[in-house]
C-alpha cells in the first residue's frame, strides 16, 4: 500500500499545488483589473504593493476550490483508466486508497488555522493601508493618519459623537456630542445633551470641555434647562481606550484580536454581532478544506466505475458545490449580521450543512 499511497497522494497534492497557483493567478489578475480603474496621482507602487500583500488572503480563498478541483481531477482520471478496477479486484476499499490524502487535507486545516492568523491578517492591514494610500491620496493630507474622524460611539449610559480626535494629543477638535441616558421599563430616556466645541482627556475618566452647551430634559423629554459654560469638567463611566477604539475591520483582526474585540464591544454595549461571526468563521473554514477533499474523491469516483468520461461529469458536480458552499457562507454572514442566526450558527452552518452532505455521500458509496 505504500507506493499506492504515494501515488495517489502525491498526485493529488501535485494537483493542488496547480490548481492553487493557477485559480490565485486568475483572481490576482482580476483585482489588479478592479484596482487599474481608480483614478489616483499617487504612485502606482502603492497599487502593486497592496495586490502583493493580498495575495496570502487570496491564496486561503482559493484553497476549497483547489483541493476540490485537484481531488476530482485525479480521482476520476484513475476512474476513467480503470484503475480503480485493479484496486477494487485486490480487495482495497475506495476510502483506505485516499487515506494518505485524507491526512493531507487535515494537515493543510491545521496550516490555515496558523497561516490565517498570524500571516494573512498582518498582510491584510498592509494591504488595506497602500490601498487606501492610493485612493485617498494621504501624502497630501496635512493631518496625522491616527487621527480618527467621525465616530459615533454607544457607551455604558450615553451615545458620542466626536468630530476628529487626536489620539496623541488626546483632543477632540470640531465638535463633541454627548447624549445621556436613562434606562426606565428598558427604554433609553435621554437626560443631558452636551455640545462642545473641543475637549481635552486629563486623567482616569476626567474630561475637560470648553465652549460647552448643556441641554437637561424633564422626565417628559422637555427642555427643563439650557446651561453656557466656556469650559466644564466633566467623569464619563468610559475612560479614554474606550474612545482610542474606532470601529475596526473584523477581517483584518485574528481569532486574538477579535475575542479580545468582542470583549471590549460588551463591556460597553457595543454591537459585536460581525466580530463574533467572524471569529467563529476563522475556526470554521479551515475545516471544510477537509470536507470539501471528501466530497471531491467521491465525485470523481461517483457512478459506475466502468462507465465513460466521468471527469467532465465529477467537474461540473464539483464546482457546482463551491458555487453553493460560496452562496451558504455569504447567506449565513448576511443572516447572521441581520440578526436572524446567532453568530456561531451563521459561522459554523455552512460547514455543518456540507458535513451531512458528506456523510451521506460516503453512506451511498460503500466502496
Amino acid at each position: 500500500m505504500k507506493i499506492l499511497d504515494r501515488y495517489i497522494t502525491f498526485s493529488i497534492i501535485r494537483s493542488f499545488l496547480f490548481s492553487l497557483i493557477g485559480l490565485s493567478l486568475v483572481f490576482i489578475f482580476i483585482n489588479l483589473l478592479d484596482y487599474i480603474k481608480i483614478e489616483s496621482s499617487q504612485s502606482k507602487k502603492l497599487l502593486y504593493l497592496s495586490i502583493y500583500y493580498s495575495i496570502p488572503q487570496i491564496l486561503v480563498f482559493v484553497t476549497p476550490a483547489s483541493i476540490m478541483f485537484s481531488s476530482t481531477y485525479v480521482i476520476s482520471s484513475l476512474t476513467q483508466n480503470r484503475e480503480y478496477v485493479a484496486i477494487f479486484s485486490s480487495g482495497i476499499s475506495f476510502y483506505r486508497t485516499i487515506a494518505g490524502a485524507f491526512l493531507f487535507w487535515i494537515l493543510l486545516s491545521i496550516s490555515l488555522i496558523f497561516f490565517q492568523n498570524h500571516v494573512v491578517v498582518p498582510f491584510n492591514k498592509i494591504s488595506q493601508k497602500y490601498i487606501n494610500e492610493y485612493k485617498k491620496n494621504l501624502k497630501k493630507m496635512n493631518h496625522p493618519k491616527e487621527i480618527i474622524f467621525q465616530m459615533n460611539f454607544k457607551g455604558q449610559n450615553s451615545y458620542y459623537y466626536i468630530n476628529y480626535f487626536d489620539p496623541i494629543k488626546k483632543m477632540i477638535w470640531g465638535g463633541f456630542s454627548i447624549l445621556q441616558f436613562k434606562i426606565v421599563d428598558q427604554l433609553e430616556i435621554p437626560t443631558v445633551q452636551i455640545d462642545a466645541e473641543s475637549a481635552n482627556f486629563k486623567e482616569n475618566h476626567k474630561w475637560i470641555l470648553y465652549k460647552v452647551r448643556e441641554i437637561i430634559f424633564n422626565d417628559d423629554l422637555g427642555i427643563e434647562k439650557v446651561n453656557f459654560y466656556l469650559e466644564k469638567e466633566i467623569h464619563f463611566a468610559e475612560n479614554l481606550d474606550f474612545f482610542l477604539n474606532p470601529h475596526k475591520n473584523p477581517y483584518e483582526l485574528n481569532v486574538y484580536e477579535l475575542k479580545k474585540e468582542i470583549e471590549f464591544r460588551k463591556k460597553y454595549s457595543l454591537d459585536f454581532t460581525i466580530y463574533e461571526i467572524q471569529y467563529h468563521a476563522l475556526y470554521s473554514f479551515p475545516f471544510f478544506c477537509i470536507i470539501i477533499g471528501i466530497i471531491g474523491s467521491i465525485s470523481g469516483n461517483i457512478g459506475s466505475i466502468r462507465s465513460g468520461s466521468p471527469f467532465i461529469r465529477s467537474l461540473l458536480f464539483s464546482t457546482l458545490v463551491i458555487f453553493l458552499y460560496q452562496i451558504i457562507f455569504r447567506l449565513g454572514i448576511n443572516l447572521g449580521e441581520a440578526g436572524i442566526l446567532p453568530p456561531y450558527i451563521a459561522g459554523w452552518g455552512p460547514l455543518f450543512l456540507f458535513f451531512l452532505f458528506a456523510v451521506y455521500l460516503i453512506y451511498k458509496h460503500k466502496r
